[in-house]
């Protein structure tokens, strides 16, 4: 019976330690299913995401018929708004960074696409790794985020918490780099905070095939 005075402290440590680890599970909780393409399998689906501040998920990587590789990140605005208040506006455009041994010619396609139930909307660009200027802070011009190294550029957005979809075809197979380098770029007029920033991504990285 001596011990039952340690009974209190010990429920009440008890109860903390569970606290801490919901709290955890929490903070680490990321809706990965919110990725998924409907009504089309999904192969090797990332199981990480950035969240910084976008969230970015690999949503597939997975060889075609023809050869060549598929890669496809799912990017989704979690609070949208106007910039205030916590909230984040939409993208205009997303770029990525790509390892050295990948070149323009490597680059087969890009497209972008989003679905609104059975509608699906679609555009192909031209894939070209190059310098660009869109991402500037919109407060000051002179602040490059990509400090004019090479990147290659969506130039389609988000609309709403709807998931926009980025489509690179590659020459072959490479692997996942986790600490890929992107960009984002929002509208810089109106309220509230806008314009480029940096964020992770699960990219692509080099040396698996010959």
């Amino acid at each position: 019976m001596r011990y039952l005075p340690l009974l209190p402290t010990i429920i009440i440590s008890f109860l903390i330690f569970l606290g801490a680890c919901k709290k955890d599970q929490v903070a680490q909780q990321v809706p990965v299913e919110d990725f998924l393409i409907s009504d089309v399998e999904n192969v090797n689906l990332a199981g990480e995401i950035c969240s910084k501040p976008y969230q970015i998920s690999l949503v597939r990587k997975r060889q075609r018929t023809d050869g060549t590789w598929e890669w496809i990140w799912g990017v989704k605005n979690p609070n949208p708004g106007d910039g205030t208040n916590g909230t984040l506006k939409d993208l205009s455009s997303w770029a990525i960074t790509l390892p050295a041994c990948i070149k323009n010619s490597n680059i087969k396609a890009s497209f972008a696409f989003v679905i609104h139930g059975p509608a699906q909307y679609h555009t192909q660009f031209t894939p070209t790794y190059k310098p660009s200027l869109l991402y500037k802070d919109c407060q000051n011009p002179g602040l490059d985020y990509t400090n004019g190294k090479p990147v290659l550029v969506f130039n389609f957005g988000t609309r709403g918490n709807v998931i926009t979809y980025y489509e690179l075809i590659l020459d072959k197979d490479y692997p996942i780099e986790k600490n890929g380098i992107s960009f984002y770029k929002t509208n810089c007029t109106g309220t509230g905070t806008g314009g480029a920033g940096e964020s992770c991504f699960p990219g692509i990285g080099c040396t698996l095939t010959p």
